[in-house]
Protein backbone atom coordinates (compact mmCIF):
# COMPACT_ATOMS: atom_id res chain seq x y z
CA UNK A 1 0.00 0.00 0.00
CA UNK A 2 2.61 2.76 0.77
CA UNK A 3 4.22 1.83 -2.53
CA UNK A 4 1.87 3.23 -4.01
CA UNK A 5 1.73 6.68 -2.36
CA UNK A 6 5.62 7.12 -2.49
CA UNK A 7 5.83 8.62 -5.90
CA UNK A 8 2.45 10.80 -5.23
CA UNK A 9 4.41 11.54 -1.76
CA UNK A 10 7.89 12.49 -3.58
CA UNK A 11 5.68 14.65 -6.11
CA UNK A 12 3.16 16.50 -2.97
CA UNK A 13 6.30 17.64 -1.10
CA UNK A 14 8.08 18.51 -4.56
CA UNK A 15 5.44 21.02 -5.84
CA UNK A 16 5.19 24.38 -4.14
CA UNK A 17 3.37 27.24 -5.23
CA UNK A 18 4.20 30.87 -4.37
CA UNK A 19 2.04 32.90 -1.54
CA UNK A 20 4.24 35.63 -0.02
CA UNK A 21 8.04 36.53 0.46
CA UNK A 22 10.40 34.22 -1.46
CA UNK A 23 13.07 35.02 1.21
CA UNK A 24 15.63 36.12 -1.40
CA UNK A 25 18.55 38.16 -0.50
CA UNK A 26 19.75 41.26 -1.88
CA UNK A 27 21.46 38.65 -4.62
CA UNK A 28 18.54 37.15 -5.31
CA UNK A 29 17.71 33.87 -3.46
CA UNK A 30 19.74 31.94 -1.30
CA UNK A 31 19.16 28.12 -0.55
CA UNK A 32 20.48 29.00 2.98
CA UNK A 33 17.30 30.81 3.95
CA UNK A 34 15.93 27.36 3.83
CA UNK A 35 18.35 25.53 5.66
CA UNK A 36 16.72 23.85 8.85
CA UNK A 37 14.57 21.47 10.24
CA UNK A 38 10.96 21.54 8.80
CA UNK A 39 8.29 19.72 10.08
CA UNK A 40 5.02 19.56 8.22
CA UNK A 41 1.92 20.27 10.13
CA UNK A 42 -0.66 20.57 7.31
CA UNK A 43 -1.15 18.39 4.36
CA UNK A 44 -4.51 18.30 2.61
CA UNK A 45 -6.00 18.56 -0.81
CA UNK A 46 -8.96 20.77 -1.43
CA UNK A 47 -11.55 20.21 -4.09
CA UNK A 48 -11.21 22.88 -7.04
CA UNK A 49 -14.78 23.15 -7.53
CA UNK A 50 -15.29 23.78 -3.98
CA UNK A 51 -12.14 24.84 -2.03
CA UNK A 52 -14.44 23.85 1.33
CA UNK A 53 -14.17 20.29 0.37
CA UNK A 54 -10.67 18.93 1.98
CA UNK A 55 -9.33 15.79 2.83
CA UNK A 56 -6.79 15.16 5.58
CA UNK A 57 -3.90 13.95 3.40
CA UNK A 58 -1.82 12.53 6.84
CA UNK A 59 -5.05 10.37 7.50
CA UNK A 60 -5.94 9.34 3.52
CA UNK A 61 -2.51 8.31 3.75
CA UNK A 62 -1.33 7.02 6.93
CA UNK A 63 1.42 9.72 7.73
CA UNK A 64 2.10 10.00 11.48
CA UNK A 65 4.83 12.66 10.52
CA UNK A 66 7.19 14.04 7.65
CA UNK A 67 10.08 16.21 8.35
CA UNK A 68 12.06 17.97 5.45
CA UNK A 69 15.80 18.99 6.54
CA UNK A 70 17.65 21.34 4.01
CA UNK A 71 21.15 21.71 4.80
CA UNK A 72 23.40 25.12 3.57
CA UNK A 73 24.96 23.33 0.24
CA UNK A 74 21.17 22.58 -0.96
CA UNK A 75 21.04 18.96 0.13
CA UNK A 76 18.17 17.40 1.28
CA UNK A 77 15.95 14.27 3.07
CA UNK A 78 12.34 14.08 3.54
CA UNK A 79 11.32 11.53 5.84
CA UNK A 80 7.68 10.02 6.04
CA UNK A 81 6.73 8.58 8.94
CA UNK A 82 3.42 6.06 9.01
CA UNK A 83 0.86 5.97 11.64
CA UNK A 84 0.95 2.17 11.86
CA UNK A 85 4.81 1.74 12.97
CA UNK A 86 5.98 0.65 9.07
CA UNK A 87 9.36 1.43 7.88
CA UNK A 88 9.96 5.41 7.40
CA UNK A 89 10.49 6.02 3.53
CA UNK A 90 13.01 9.00 2.61
CA UNK A 91 13.58 10.91 0.00
CA UNK A 92 16.65 12.68 -0.77
CA UNK A 93 18.79 15.16 -3.33
CA UNK A 94 19.83 18.64 -3.80
CA UNK A 95 17.30 21.87 -4.28
CA UNK A 96 18.13 25.10 -6.04
CA UNK A 97 16.21 28.40 -6.70
CA UNK A 98 15.28 31.06 -8.96
CA UNK A 99 13.48 34.19 -7.58
CA UNK A 100 10.02 32.52 -7.51
CA UNK A 101 11.20 28.94 -8.50
CA UNK A 102 12.61 25.96 -6.38
CA UNK A 103 13.84 22.75 -8.23
CA UNK A 104 14.01 19.87 -5.97
CA UNK A 105 16.54 17.48 -7.80
CA UNK A 106 15.85 14.07 -6.10
CA UNK A 107 18.45 11.16 -5.95
CA UNK A 108 16.79 8.97 -7.35
CA UNK A 109 13.21 10.44 -9.32
CA UNK A 110 12.80 13.18 -11.87
CA UNK A 111 13.19 16.56 -10.92
CA UNK A 112 10.51 18.94 -10.15
CA UNK A 113 10.45 22.96 -10.47
CA UNK A 114 8.20 24.85 -8.73
CA UNK A 115 7.38 28.01 -6.90
CA UNK A 116 7.88 28.41 -3.19
CA UNK A 117 7.03 30.65 -0.38
CA UNK A 118 8.65 31.41 2.50
CA UNK A 119 7.35 33.44 5.21
CA UNK A 120 9.81 33.50 8.89
CA UNK A 121 9.92 29.95 10.04
CA UNK A 122 6.70 28.75 7.68
CA UNK A 123 7.32 27.28 4.16
CA UNK A 124 3.68 27.31 2.33
CA UNK A 125 3.38 24.51 -0.24
CA UNK A 126 0.37 24.35 -2.98
CA UNK A 127 0.37 22.39 -5.91
CA UNK A 128 -2.34 23.65 -7.80
CA UNK A 129 -2.28 21.30 -10.75
CA UNK A 130 -3.13 18.02 -8.00
CA UNK A 131 -5.85 15.71 -8.34
CA UNK A 132 -7.77 13.57 -5.90
CA UNK A 133 -10.77 11.27 -5.84
CA UNK A 134 -13.14 13.29 -3.55
CA UNK A 135 -16.60 11.80 -4.92
CA UNK A 136 -15.29 7.95 -4.75
CA UNK A 137 -16.16 7.64 -8.41
CA UNK A 138 -13.06 6.63 -9.94
CA UNK A 139 -12.08 9.50 -11.29
CA UNK A 140 -9.85 12.00 -10.41
CA UNK A 141 -11.00 15.24 -9.64
CA UNK A 142 -9.28 18.73 -10.03
CA UNK A 143 -7.67 19.96 -6.72
CA UNK A 144 -5.47 21.77 -4.96
CA UNK A 145 -2.51 20.25 -2.54
CA UNK A 146 -1.77 22.38 0.56
CA UNK A 147 1.43 22.05 2.52
CA UNK A 148 2.72 23.66 5.47
CA UNK A 149 5.91 23.19 7.14
CA UNK A 150 7.17 24.74 10.50
CA UNK A 151 11.29 25.09 11.24
CA UNK A 152 11.94 23.47 14.14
Amino acid sequence: MYRKWIGLLVAIFGLLTACGDDGAGPDGPNVADLAGNWELTLFEWRNDANPLETVDGFQEVGLASVTLVIEENGRFVLEFVFSDGANPIQATGSISLSQTTLTFDYDDAPPFTVSYSLSGDVLTLTHEDAEFDFDDDQMPDPATTVLIYERT
